[in-house]
């Protein structure tokens, strides 16, 4: 053969062999995108239906509550109520409505307009024929059915019969936020579907479904729970795209959630690498004519033939330098018996020598065993070996820690050559990282960096498991912030989240490294300690937790006193599953809670019996506030020096039907801990306006009547309003009325306090600070407010015959108020000695046991008309039926 026939057909089967290579490098990347993207889909459709689950599961939460308490309070719930109470307020809730047993609207929240009847409705039918109480999901009729999803349960009477729904509105973009461009791109499909196939949520990325109609042509069918695999746009979507299509049924609710990748998108870049290659192929089948050409003319030119072969080297270097894979040349290195024992780098691209923090020149001709790892070297013989063996392997590997190593997860495929391997390494790190984010955002908590109540629901079963099987305890405390809500209703819920943080962090400090903390909702949060050798070591950490929560947070510029109740349970005494120990450290706590706060407390089946106690006390409050179950009684307060009754006090007493008389100390707390306090301060002031009106239409002298205001009362503001409006309903002077406040009830936004006070004040009603001493008013505090009257506390008032110190307190207490123009009244007054001694100390004016002890209207009412001064206090007792009063009889 010739030297010109030699060359031309050497040029032409080079040419072939780089055209296939193109043309099977492009298959090989359209296949390997198309494996990732079925990959990737998968992956979304789990953190999705995750996503879903988790929201469906907190709107079922709430429909059980919803339901609870209308079947316990025997229809008397009134939603729009507990919508002013602050539930219900996020823009996400549409509307919230209760239905009765024959479709008519009861309550609702007020947020729009409902339904007046549903009683054709599907669901309404269906929550009636079937005693379940599953949550049922249905898009509502009418113009709003592809912006909302309704959601109802059934509510049953006492009997289990059917007794109405409840029914509950929420923006369909509460579930298709999820919806990530990055991640799913601007063609890409989200949606969720019913247990009839029939589509509910959909998110279409920059694409808008024609006609407002879904971009699905048909109801979607699957014959398996989940799946994923490329689906044709003909037969599929109505826009022609095909995509790879991902589905996932939940275990939990009868729903499916699919996500969509454009084919299109997903190839965009294989596409363009090919095209690239092509160019490449063209550009070096342009040099080996080229070579081929002056080869076959000078043939005789050796030394220019080899200079041609190697500009065509270079340029084949230039093509692949150009990529942005890794790309290796691995030669085996054998011993003595013919075992592969270490590979050696013969060549490479500047791209892979960087992965390694190498040059090229300084890669090639180097061995694993003197550039990575020891551990390391051994994994990528044992690969590079196997692929040697098979021919072809590829995979996705996490690339070890180490400073010499540039990449976190790499893609390889290797294929075996007549020289060694040829190496492909592409740098996939990118996409690992979306795909922990999604892993992330299902099982932690976006604020805290916590796990979340999803994670704890996974792996709280597989650690009883394992306790199980090694026989031992496991202690779970569930922790609740004190007074958090405060926080949030006087400093925003910025500050809210902020204290969460700091809070966290906490926790964490105390626990050892393998206990768990895990924000459970709210302020509410659980520490799983595993293994424990006996409860000693739960209380240990327990007295840790209340300890590190009493000490104050310094956040925002400003500082906050907690503290946290704590309840505990412990496996296998309290329960032997996850449900049942979560339950019983919640009961523990609200044992703990209700018995003063800043305490823990361990489960105990009796606490069972408290809570429902509790619980019926509740509800027989919230009925006793509504029917009026409630008298006052009134307490003297005469002046110290004549006797004469200045004032009296007005106490709440609740008369059951059933109990009878219901001690304050037993629902006052109650009452303040359940937000009933300010419903029932306004049945208070209600009825101190109108018995002054009834003395004052009898004749009946009259004096002032102070009224005792909560700091919750206080702090939603708009007390004056409402004393208006009952003083002018009465027709009484407002000089008729005091305000009774305590110190913690100024601890607050001090503009807004100011703006209260003299709002009442300007109403002509004095203002008392209760229970002085016991809070944290500071002498500054007092002159800036400009009150009127100030109580001792009767800790003080007990103190002035015990010791000296006691004597100095009360001195300087009244010398204070006295320079600041305010009138001092002692409280708990009840011996002779003590009487004697305010004299003394110059006090204006006493209450308590000694005066007379708080009494209904009709006793009250011979004092009122005695006249209007007596003999000055002695150290007497004139009983006025049951009770007494402590002055000298004028005649």
């Amino acid at each position: 053969m010739g030297p010109l026939l030699f060359w031309p057909l050497l040029c032409l089967v080079l040419g072939l062999l780089m055209w296939g290579a193109v043309l099977i490098k492009a298959r090989s990347d359209l296949e390997l995108v198309g494996g990732t993207a079925v990959k990737d889909a998968a992956s979304y459709a789990e953190a999705y239906e995750h996503y879903v689950a988790r929201s469906l599961s907190q709107i079922d939460q709430i429909t059980m509550q919803l339901k609870y308490g209308w079947e316990h309070s025997a229809g008397a719930m009134n939603l729009e109520d507990l919508r002013r109470n602050g539930m219900f307020t996020d823009p996400v809730f549409v509307s919230v409505a209760v239905y009765d047993a024959n479709g008519a609207s009861v309550t609702s929240t007020g947020q729009r307009a409902v339904p007046a009847s549903i009683a054709n409705d599907a669901a309404f039918s269906f929550h009636r024929n079937n005693n379940s109480t599953a949550l049922r999901m249905d898009a509502p009729d009418g113009r709003e059915s592809e912006a909302v999803l309704r959601f109802s349960k059934r509510l049953e009477a006492g009997d289990d019969a059917f007794s109405g729904v409840v029914v509950l509105v929420v923006r369909s973009d509460y579930f298709t936020s999820f919806y990530n461009t990055k991640v799913l791109g601007r063609k890409g499909m989200l949606m969720m579907i019913d247990g009839q196939h029939k589509v509910r949520l959909e998110r279409n990325g920059d694409l808008a479904a024609p006609h407002q109609r879904s971009i699905l042509t048909g109801d979607p069918v699957f014959s398996t729970n989940a799946g994923a695999g490329l689906q044709k746009g003909a037969d599929w979507f109505s826009d022609k795209e095909d995509r790879v299509l991902a589905w996932r049924e939940s275990s939990v609710y009868p729903f499916t959630v699919l996500i969509g990748l454009s084919r299109d998108e997903l190839e965009a870049p294989a596409r363009e690498a090919a095209l690239a290659r092509r160019n490449q192929a063209l550009a070096a089948t342009g040099a080996l004519l080229l070579a081929a050409i002056f080869g076959g003319v000078f043939a005789k030119r050796r030394l220019q033939h080899q200079n041609d072969q190697a500009a065509l080297r270079e340029s084949y270097r230039v093509a692949t330098e150009g990529a942005a894979d890794g790309f290796y040349m691995a030669r085996a290195i054998r011993n003595n018996h013919g075992a592969i024992v270490d590979f050696e780098i013969i060549d490479c691209n500047e791209r892979g020598a960087r992965f390694y923090s190498m040059s090229r020149e300084e890669m090639i001709g180097t061995r694993f065993a003197t550039f990575v790892s020891h551990a390391h070297s051994r994994e990528l013989i044992a690969t590079y070996s196997l692929a040697m063996e098979k021919g072809v392997h590829e995979d996705e590997v996490r690339m070890p820690v180490h400073n010499r190593i540039k990449i976190g997860w790499a893609y390889r495929r290797l294929v075996r050559t007549s020289i060694g391997l040829a190496v492909t390494l592409q740098d996939i790190s990118e996409r690992k990282a979306h795909e922990q984010q999604l892993q992330r955002m299902a099982n932690e908590d976006m604020l805290t960096g916590l796990p979340n109540r999803h994670w704890l629901a996974a792996f709280l079963p597989s650690a009883l498991e394992r306790s199980a099987r090694d026989g031992s305890q496991l202690a779970l405390l569930f922790v609740d912030l004190d007074d958090f809500k405060h926080v949030n209703d006087t400093h925003g819920h910025a500050v809210g989240d902020e204290l969460l943080e700091v809070v966290a962090a906490r926790l964490k400090s105390v626990l050892r490294k393998d206990d768990r903390v895990v924000r459970f909702g709210g302020d509410e949060f659980i520490v799983l300690l595993t293994p424990i050798e006996s409860q000693a070591q739960a209380e240990d950490t327990a007295e840790r937790i209340v300890r590190t929560c009493s000490m104050p947070f310094g956040v925002a510029d400003k500082t906050f006193v907690l503290g946290a109740s704590v309840g505990i349970s412990v496996y296998p005494r309290d329960g032997v599953d996850a449900q049942t120990l979560i339950r019983h450290s919640d009961v523990a706590m609200y044992s703990s809670k209700s018995e003063g706060k800043g305490q823990y407390r361990f489960y105990d089946a009796s606490l069972h019996e408290s809570l429902k106690s509790k619980a019926h006390l509740k509800q027989s409050l919230f009925d006793a506030i509504a029917e009026e179950q409630f008298v006052l009684y009134y307490q003297p307060r005469v002046d110290t020096q004549t006797g004469r009754l200045c004032s009296m006090e007005a106490l709440v007493r609740w008369i059951h039907p059933k109990r009878g008389l219901v001690p304050p100390l037993e629902f006052i707390p109650l009452a303040e801990a359940t937000g009933l306090i300010q419903p029932l301060g306004r049945l208070v002031i209600n009825m101190a306006c109108a018995q002054l009106s009834a003395w004052q239409a009898r004749g009946i002298p009259l004096v002032p009547i102070s009224i005792n205001v909560s700091p919750s009362q206080f702090s939603h503001g708009e007390i004056h309003c409402h004393l208006a409006e009952e003083i002018e309903k009465a027709g009484i002077s407002a000089s008729l009325l005091e305000v009774e406040i305590t110190e913690s009830a100024m601890m607050g936004d001090q503009a807004e306090i100011m703006a209260e006070l003299s709002a009442i004040r300007d109403l002509g009603i004095k203002l008392h600070i209760d229970d002085f001493g016991t809070g944290y008013s500071s002498l500054s505090q007092l002159q800036r407010l400009k009150m009127d009257v100030l109580k001792v506390d009767k800790a003080f008032t007990s103190e002035l015959t015990n010791s000296r110190d006691g004597k100095v307190f009360f001195q300087a207490i009244v010398s204070m108020a006295h320079a600041l123009g305010m009138t001092v009244v002692a409280e708990g007054v009840e011996t002779a000695e003590q009487m004697a001694m305010l004299q003394s100390l110059s006090c204006d004016e006493v209450q308590g046991y000694f005066i007379a002890r708080p009494m209904p209207a009709h006793d009250i009412e011979p004092l009122l008309a005695r006249p209007a001064r007596y003999a000055p206090l002695q150290a007497t007792r004139i009983l006025q039926g049951s009770d007494a009063f402590a002055v000298a009889d004028p005649n």
